[in-house]
């Protein structure tokens, strides 16, 4: 099947969280080409552009799809009702995110981010 559409993640490829949550998502086949991108990869001044127009990446993932910007809780909530996880039991994990449908639920998980990217040594971006 050709691709026709595409989605961008903008998230942390050194969060274990972030980089298995894209990592695992199965989109291609319907039709939409994901791209995703590392923001450690970006040049401060990328990262700067997206902070002036209200994007940390440090606080959120964002999602590009249709020119439409998607950021934080309503970028993973974009992302899980695109694609679903090829892990059974991250699917229901998913649905349970989906009927609570909190951006408080969502800064638990940046807050974990932050927590876990201490453990292992590295930094925010």
């Amino acid at each position: 099947m050709k691709n026709t559409d595409q989605v961008e993640i903008i998230y942390d490829g050194d969060c274990p969280i972030c980089k298995h949550f894209t990592l695992k998502r199965s989109i291609e086949q319907q039709g939409i080409m994901l791209i995703l991108t590392n923001a450690r990869n970006l040049s401060i001044e990328q990262l700067h552009n997206f902070k002036v127009r209200g994007y940390d990446i440090n606080k959120g993932m964002l999602l590009i799809h249709q020119q439409n910007h998607y950021y934080g809780h309503d970028a993973m909530t974009k992302l899980i009702k695109m694609s679903k996880s090829r892990c059974t039991i991250e699917r229901y994990l998913e649905k349970g995110y989906l009927k609570i449908n909190s951006p408080n639920l969502y800064q638990v998980l940046v807050r974990l981010r932050l927590f876990l990217l201490k453990i292992i040594g590295k930094n925010e971006m």
